[in-house]
């Protein structure tokens, strides 16, 4: 078993138990389950997440077994338990093969629930693969299938999208049991409608050698975890359902007879930090729907900012999937209008002008706007009295994308070309003078440093950013008076 810094193996591990599903099987009520057997440390979805990990995990098996090494194994082998479970159905998307090539063979829980009933669970509660932030999240994208890759994909309805990822999850979890098998581990199934027998929920548990408290058990057994809100429980989706899942077949069957997608790849991230505005999250529902372009949305969330911007830049560079363009917007912005059409520009770096708030004593008070419009202004500018745009865009020429000296990254998107480019391997890094104060920031630094290797940066000055901040209103009443 392996450690984590330096030495390589462990002795303090417990037995431990994952689960493979495809997810909406009843899996946090199985945790609450398990939680009655006394010495089991039971998480449902527990930090360290595998969510995290999982788009890294997809494109390389070496990043998850990192995540193993560093995040998962450490932080279980530190909780001092006899055995530890966990029911997150990701540990099925990419983590399991990294585990045995450790020398680590869990005990597995399959939990199998009829394929409609998962993709109408989805499908009710909003999360659709590839079009809504929780389906991008935690499920799949067509484009990574391992085993069913379908054709056209993004004519698919979303109960479609929903079906084809419990297929395409079927298939995986067969590979995986095969994996396991073949590791030496014990596999045991369990059907959805299992969890609701009393005995059969005991077989199971009894089977893997877990002896449940019965006090505390009988107050967890028929408890409902996580269910589909009664109001949409028995919604349905627009049309035949039999025919939209036989297209989704035949879509399987037919994949090699049909030309790739030469759609402009877009991947946009979202810098969260747990603060997700409302009016960003309507947004981001709205682009998941525009199929013009081939569009994937996620969150990351990591400290220094800027750290976190170089790691989704790496990301994206290395993505099986080479997306053309890389989209990163804050948490407290919402880009407005049609604001993807701006990747057919020949612009290689495209901000969205912003307005950002500066208090009554900032010589800047009250707007100033994050754009730097040429090499002699070294601050962002202009600043101006109005919030409006327009006392902005009537300074320069009417075009909708301008090209600028250095802008914000609030709301940006950046070309693959330009993240590939060698100088630019590290790309968003404060600068320094000799004496270790910072002369630049991160954003500035950046477009500088691409205009200076050739890339043209730009900002959309007509169709601006909105800029959520919270201001003291007495700040707001000195600003008017002055």
């Amino acid at each position: 078993m392996c450690l984590w810094r330096g030495a390589r193996y462990m002795t303090n591990l417990p037995r431990l138990i994952f689960t493979l599903s495809p997810g909406r099987c009843g899996t946090k009520y199985l945790a609450a389950l398990l939680s009655t057997v006394p010495g089991v440390h039971v998480e449902h979805e527990g930090k360290p997440d595998f969510v995290d990990w999982a788009r890294a995990a997809r494109r390389d098996p070496a990043e998850a077994r990192l995540f193993w090494e560093r995040e998962k194994l450490p932080y279980i082998a530190g909780l001092g338990c006899d055995v530890y479970a966990e029911t997150s159905h990701l540990f099925g998307k990419g983590f399991v093969q990294p585990l045995l090539d450790l020398g680590i063979v869990p005990d597995v829980l399959v939990i199998q629930r009829n394929h409609r009933d998962v993709a109408l669970s989805y499908w009710r509660r909003g999360s659709i693969p590839v079009r809504t932030m929780m389906g991008n999240r935690y499920l799949l994208h067509p484009e990574v299938a391992e085993f069913h890759p379908p054709a056209r994909w993004w004519s698919f309805s979303d109960y479609q999208l929903c079906y084809w990822y419990v297929l395409e999850m079927a298939s995986r979890t067969i590979a995986n049991i095969d994996r396991l098998h073949e590791a030496g581990a014990t596999v045991h199934l369990l059907r959805y409608d299992e969890l609701a027998q009393r005995e059969s929920v005991l077989g199971c548990l009894n089977g893997m050698g877990l002896e449940p408290g019965s006090a505390a058990f009988d107050a967890v057994f028929g408890q409902r975890y996580n269910a589909t809100p009664a109001g949409i429980v028995n919604l349905m989706p627009p049309g035949d359902i039999d025919e939209q899942e036989q297209g989704v077949v035949g879509a399987i069957k037919n994949a090699d007879d049909v030309e790739p997608d030469t759609r402009i790849k877009i991947d946009i991230v979202v810098l969260s930090m747990g603060m997700l505005r409302k009016e960003l999250a309507a947004t981001l529902m709205a682009v998941g729907y525009d199929r013009r372009y081939n569009i994937i949305s996620g969150f990351a969330a990591t400290d220094p900012t800027s750290n976190n911007r170089c790691q989704i830049c790496k990301e994206f560079v290395d993505s099986e999937r080479r997306p053309d363009w890389l989209m990163m917007i804050d948490e407290d912005q919402s880009p407005n209008g049609d604001f993807l059409q701006w990747v057919e520009s020949d612009a290689d770096v495209i901000s969205f002008a912003t307005p950002c708030w500066k208090p009554a004593t900032s010589p800047h008070s009250p707007i100033v706007w994050n754009v730097q419009l040429n090499e002699d202004n070294r601050e962002f500018a202009p600043t101006v009295s109005n919030p409006d745009v327009t006392v902005l865009t009537n300074m320069l020429p009417d075009e909708p994308v301008t090209e600028v000296a250095s802008a914000g990254t609030g709301a940006i998107l950046i070309h693959r070309r330009v993240l590939e480019h060698p100088a630019l391997r590290a790309p968003f890094i404060d600068e320094f003078n000799e004496f270790g104060i910072r002369i630049e920031g991160h954003d500035l630094a950046f477009c500088r440093r691409a205009r200076e290797v050739g890339f043209k940066v730009a900002s959309v000055l007509q169709n601006p950013s909105s800029h959520y901040k919270t201001i003291d209103l007495l700040d707001v009443v000195r600003v008017l008076r002055t």
